[in-house]
């Protein structure tokens, strides 16, 4: 995955969660439009699991949680390119496992190398 800066709508970004975070955005537009349903699942997968990332432990000592609005949002880890990388290798790898099961038991696998291709992409 090459990481530089994008033009988002007038907006330069250069951190590298907002780079495949554009490029995936990207993707899935093209996959929908083109009705690719493995290509969109996938790249949906790629996302939540970004997102998944991102997430920070809740901090359990609070007794009275804040009310109102954005009350209950959380600030956000920003991924590092080796996280991002570390988030597409996991993936890569349960696609290669999954993959690897289906051929042992006589199967072909063909839609987890139509994921396997897309996760690939972004390596």
């Amino acid at each position: 995955m090459m990481v530089s800066t994008v033009c988002y709508y007038g907006v330069m970004t250069e951190t590298p969660i907002k780079t495949i975070t554009l490029a995936l955005k990207a993707d899935m537009r093209v996959a929908m439009m083109q009705k690719q349903v493995l290509e969109l699942a996938e790249i949906r997968s790629i996302m939540a699991r970004l997102s998944n990332a991102e997430a920070v432990a809740v901090d359990s000592s609070v007794s009275h949680p804040a009310v109102g609005v954005g009350s209950s949002e959380m600030q956000r880890k920003e991924l590092s390119r080796e996280d991002i990388q570390r988030v597409l290798h996991d993936e890569e790898q349960e696609i290669k496992e999954a993959l690897t099961a289906i051929e042992d038991a006589g199967g072909s696998g063909g839609d987890l190398r139509v994921r396997l291709n897309v996760v690939q992409k972004y390596l």
